[in-house]
């Protein structure tokens, strides 16, 4: 799984390199790509959560989210630039910051449900559904 996960991050990093044509933008795209990753897996580390099923879906959907935001944000900056005179650099953040505030708003609504129930709930549910 760590394997299959840092293959992600190299295509994400490549991909972002080509769609924003700049290693350079590419590349600091990748900061807040791999924080989360970084801040979940230690933190499981440091409670001794064991890696199974359940907690292998965790960092899939927290590297899309990040990809998700990090492109609104970087697309912000760059359709926008970053010396206008009639946007500061909080502004922006404030602006592309309400876009990625409602994204994370509707994952959290649609995948919170999922935290009340057990993992065998949720085994046995897939079972019924198939």
């Amino acid at each position: 799984s760590v394997t299959s996960f840092l293959i992600a991050l190299v295509v994400i990093m490549v991909l972002m390199m080509l769609v924003f044509r700049s290693v350079k933008t590419g590349l600091i795209g990748m900061i807040p790509n791999i924080a989360p990753a970084l801040v979940v897996g230690g933190y499981m580390g440091l409670h001794h959560i064991t890696l199974d099923m359940m907690t292998m879906i965790v960092m899939p959907m927290l590297l899309g989210l990040a990809v998700d935001d990090t492109i609104h944000f970087i697309y912000f900056i760059g359709r926008n630039g970053w010396n206008t005179k009639c946007f500061s650099y909080f502004n922006k953040i404030r602006i592309a910051g309400a876009q990625i505030s409602k994204t994370i708003f509707f994952s959290m609504k649609q995948f919170l449900p999922l935290s009340y129930h057990t993992k065998e709930t949720i085994i046995q549910n897939d079972k019924v559904n198939r």
